[in-house]
């Protein structure tokens, strides 16, 4: 994929109104190479946001995400860290099922490359 780059930085602006070019994915649903690097950098700024809020709350020793979420939701922390395991097996086979219904669980063929 380097060796595809164009030289230089990205010259050509992309105007907010076209959605999907604009956050640089492709269709909805199906793991392309535009989806999952768009899911990675969603990931990058989660990341970052609930180390910031760690630190807010308790600093380097506050709680972690999921304590987190339930000081949020008011709940018992202990009881969410419970169904953690369950959510993410529920969350994992719901879009693997959606992309294996949407004809789309790999790569498209004739999609673009990212570079």
């Amino acid at each position: 994929d380097v060796a595809k780059r164009p030289a230089g930085p990205p010259t050509a602006s992309v105007s907010p109104l076209d959605f999907k070019r604009f956050l640089g994915i492709s269709n909805f649903g199906g793991f392309t190479k535009a989806n999952e690097v768009f899911n990675g950098r969603l990931a990058m700024l989660g990341f970052t946001a609930a180390l910031l809020q760690q630190l807010r709350l308790g600093g380097v020793s506050g709680p972690g995400p999921i304590a987190q979420v339930a000081t949020f939701l008011d709940s018992n922390p202990s009881a969410l860290y419970d169904m953690v395991p369950m959510a993410f097996v529920a969350w994992s086979v719901l879009w693997a099922g959606l992309a294996f219904v949407n004809g789309k669980p790999g790569s498209i063929e004739g999609e673009t490359e990212i570079y």
